[in-house]
């Protein structure tokens, strides 16, 4: 995908309604996808799936986001992804603060989690801490570099003992973690 073609493709998703992922993230997730050979993303925060986008054009994974906007609210974006990568997106309407009820359903479902919610201190670390919680091999953030919120998001990993694998040096950035807490499972 080039810079045009995702801007253009911009274009056919829902409004946007806060930050974007730019195109310079692209090399970075599909290093992601290199790196973990996921076959299962949890993308938590959505707005409109411009990032949703990049891990479904990098990868053959399936992709689940969740974001609090409602399916009304991001129609548009839900449509295209689905008809552009049928049987690989699904999303969820939730507010990450109720995915603790939701951890022994989502529990070792997904090879890799995406945190791009909440940019709040708090948001970032309640989604690392319930991220941990599900199972994964990886977690990965956005925002890493960015002025705002970079150190809350450094602070987070910290704190959570998340292991530094790469860090992406984009416009905000992007860090992949490896989750040492890691159980195995019967898969």
């Amino acid at each position: 995908m080039t810079n045009e073609n995702y801007n253009s493709t911009l274009k056919s998703l829902t409004k946007n309604k806060g930050g974007e992922i730019w195109y310079d993230s692209y090399k970075s997730i599909e290093d992601i996808i290199t790196i973990t050979n996921c076959s299962t993303i949890l993308e938590l925060g959505f707005n409109r799936g411009a990032s949703a986008l990049m891990w479904l054009e990098t990868s053959n994974s399936t992709l689940h986001s969740m974001d609090q906007r409602g399916e009304n609210e991001v129609e548009k974006s839900i449509k295209y992804l689905n008809k552009s990568y049928p049987g690989r997106f699904t999303y969820t309407e939730l507010n990450h603060k109720n995915l603790p009820n939701l951890i022994d359903d989502l529990k070792n479902n997904y090879d890799l989690i995406y945190i791009d919610g909440d940019h709040s201190k708090e948001g970032i670390l309640r989604d690392a801490k319930n991220a941990i919680k599900l199972n994964p091999k990886y977690i990965a953030f956005d925002d890493y570099f960015h002025g705002a919120h970079g150190l809350d998001t450094k602070s987070a990993i910290k704190e959570c003992g998340l292991e530094v694998i790469k860090e992406y040096d984009t416009s905000c950035g992007h860090v992949l973690t490896k989750n040492p807490f890691k159980t195995p499972t019967n898969d």
